[in-house]
């Protein structure tokens, strides 16, 4: 219920005062679940949403045909059968009293605008046949979000609130970037920035507790017209975004020397939100300037790895250096010194390392060469292209290692976040999917289940310290195995060098694959370190898409266009108390509702008055007998004064109630007044802005 705060005083004192009255006791419920057995079902409850999705993808190409006209996204599509939604979970700052809508009976799709084609006539289209086929195959998931939500809504079921008032919400991050999530309802961001693969929830599952360090070049040539040095201040601010509490972080920034930020005095610090936002101010005061020392760069990261070492400021598990140069090393630096202490780097503490060359211009072969030789993935970025997503996929190396049966129950939870559809403070359980039934285990993405943190406390009955605790003890409590045989890590190699990860537009609707330039300065086919991969390994050019390289899916997937180009609260909120199937609309009646508070508040106020005035009127014979005998002189004056005060004033205040009534009536009429004329005006504004 969203009345404000006149409203919530007198309702309160209102039924505080009828429950008073009637005896009702009122003690809180106790709760029979513990934390870490609510927990435990939450992520049974995840596995059982991979197994799902791992199915439908199993079937992804069997579902095109009927396709077309079935989906529904984040912002322009009007939904079937929405509901108008109370309580805190649907709370949303932008309905103000208003509740928000929600559909039970679908789920909706959110595209980032790094997969859409812009010059596609269609809107919200994908420019390749992998999204598209995402798209189509998860909409058989519905069947099963349905399914789940109905047992916990269902009074006769088992399963019935077994997680609290607050339903949780359920989605599936793919890895080509779709975000298929349940209930449906409308998002306020629709500029297309959010991309799954980038939060927090879905890194930590596809890869595990890390310590990751970032290596940033701020030499004078990254000052340059192409924004090298804003370029790669954005890629950090996007990995320190995907990183959680379970994790360790530093960052070495390099030039003609290398130096680390000054709160991070011991090696390595856990990636709270805290130190996340601190380390984010520490590089956007980052300048340009100086040489390309690469010798210093990782002698400042081996520093880092023993100081950790030495303070125990780790996450005890998988170890991460991304190394980021848009030039070549400084010529008195010996290549075989370089390479001599990261050896030393790699057998004292095991990092994998990527190294990413930014422009034309960038040393290719020395960073090819240390990513060769340090199981790791080297990428080269052209001019233009995204680096912040090129350096934010490294996660993809440690997922394809989560894929046997030794990590087939490895899962991840977060810190408690602000929720994207709200501002709604919760957390994850995220669990990642494969696909096994080809030559290698391919990862296909993230399934995630919500819950807030408001109902993990009342379910649970734990404060939101214990809650905090429980997350930072499951976050570390399990460091998957990573197992990568040299065809599974050629073959993701090859996948991230060639396969469309990017695109160039040729036309109007048309895209043609950008592919990267190997160590021999050739297109494709040297995107590998092994030139014998494809000799020694079946599984190199396995193709997932249903359609041939030659196809485009060229269609309208989304139901309608009935909200394209409104805003967020004509969206998504509405009138409480709405019939279902409910809509939206731009004004709310909470002037009964005010009127309603106003009320029963008044008459509460007056018959507890009219009880006290009984009463004291009860007594007043006796104390005014006394007060009488003590002004007769048997006692000094001053003690006459405060007590005669303190019995004349509450027979002063009983003469109150009998003016209330006429009182409180007057006082209604002018707040529906004043209502009145706040709703004719807002009315006035709104046909103005139409």
């Amino acid at each position: 219920m969203f009345l404000n705060f006149n409203s919530v005083v007198k309702l309160s004192l209102g039924l505080g005062c009828l429950v008073n009255l009637a005896g009702a006791d009122h003690t809180a419920p106790v709760s029979t679940k513990t934390l870490e057995s609510m927990m435990a079902e939450m992520e049974d409850l995840a596995f059982e949403l991979r197994d799902e999705a791992e199915r439908v993808y199993q079937q992804r190409c069997m579902h095109l045909d009927d396709c077309p006209k079935k989906n529904y996204d984040d912002c322009n599509t009007r939904y079937p059968s929405m509901s108008c939604m109370g309580g805190d979970t649907a709370k949303i700052e932008a309905c103000g009293e208003c509740d928000s809508l929600f559909d039970y009976t679908i789920s909706n799709v959110v595209l980032p605008n790094s997969i859409v084609d812009d010059y596609n006539s269609i809107p919200n289209t994908p420019y390749d046949n992998s999204p598209v086929e995402t798209i189509c195959s998860t909409r058989m998931m519905d069947d099963w979000f349905i399914d789940t939500m109905d047992k916990l809504r269902d009074p006769d079921h088992a399963d019935y609130k077994k997680f609290g008032e607050m339903d949780p919400q359920y989605f599936f991050g793919t890895a080509d970037g779709i975000f298929r999530f349940y209930p449906a309802r409308h998002w306020d961001n629709c500029e297309g920035n959010y991309d799954p693969r980038r939060r927090p929830w879905y890194v930590s599952a596809a890869s595990g507790p890390r310590d990751v360090v970032i290596v940033l070049d701020k030499s004078g040539s990254m000052d340059n017209t192409e924004g090298y040095m804003e370029l790669a201040k954005e890629a950090a601010y996007v990995i320190l975004d995907g990183l959680t509490i379970g994790d360790h972080f530093t960052i070495v920034a390099f030039s003609t020397q290398a130096e680390r930020p000054s709160f991070i005095n011991q090696g390595l610090i856990r990636a709270t939100s805290e130190n996340k936002e601190k380390a984010k101010e520490w590089i956007g005061e980052l300048d340009a300037g100086g040489t390309t020392n690469f010798l210093a760069a990782f002698e400042s990261v081996q520093s880092a790895f023993v100081a950790s070492n030495l303070s125990e400021k780790s996450s005890n598990c998988h170890k991460a250096v991304l190394f980021l140069t848009d030039g070549v090393m400084n010529s008195d630096i010996s290549e075989w010194e370089l390479y001599n202490l990261i050896g030393d780097i790699r057998t004292g503490y095991g990092p994998i390392i990527f190294t990413y060359s930014l422009g034309t211009n960038a040393d290719t072969t020395i960073l090819k060469n240390i990513a060769c030789q340090n199981n790791g993935l080297w990428a080269l970025i052209p001019d233009g292209k995204d680096l912040a997503r090129y350096m934010s996929s490294y996660y993809k190396l440690f997922a394809s290692g989560l894929s046997d049966a030794a990590n087939e129950n490895f899962l991840s939870w977060v810190e408690p976040y602000a929720y994207a559809t709200g501002g709604t403070m919760g957390t994850t359980v995220s669990v990642p999917a494969f696909d096994n039934s080809g030559a290698a285990p391919r990862f296909i993405g993230v399934v995630g289940v919500d819950f807030t943190v408001e109902a993990m406390e009342s379910a649970a009955g734990s404060s939101y310290a214990e809650v905090l605790e429980e997350l930072v003890s499951k976050s570390t409590a399990i460091c998957p195995s990573l197992n990568l045989d040299s065809c599974t890590l050629e073959s993701l190699r090859l996948e991230d060098a060639m396969r469309a990860t990017e695109h160039t537009m040729t036309g109007h609707g048309s895209v043609e694959p950008l592919h990267f330039v190997g160590p021999g300065g050739g297109a494709g086919g040297q995107g590998w370190c092994n030139s014998n991969f494809n000799y020694g390994c079946s599984n190199w050019n396995e193709n997932y898409d249903c359609a041939s390289s030659s196809e485009y899916y060229d269609i309208d997937l989304w139901h309608n266009y009935e909200e394209k180009d409104k805003n967020y609260p004509s969206r998504t909120c509405c009138s409480p108390g709405s019939l279902e199937p409910a809509l939206p609309s731009d004004t709310c009646a909470v002037e009964n509702r005010d009127l309603a508070a106003t009320i029963i508040g008044g008459f509460c106020f007056f018959m507890l008055s009219l009880f006290c005035w009984k009463k004291r009127k009860g007594n007043q014979p006796k104390e005014t007998a006394k007060v009488q005998h003590m002004a007769s002189g048997t006692t000094n004056q001053r003690s006459v004064q405060p007590v005669a005060q303190a019995v004349s004033q509450p027979v002063a205040q009983a003469a109150a109630p009998a003016a209330a009534p006429a009182f409180n009536a007057q006082q209604q009429q002018m707040m529906l007044q004043q209502q009145q004329q706040q709703q004719q005006m807002m009315m006035q504004q709104q046909q103005q802005q139409q």
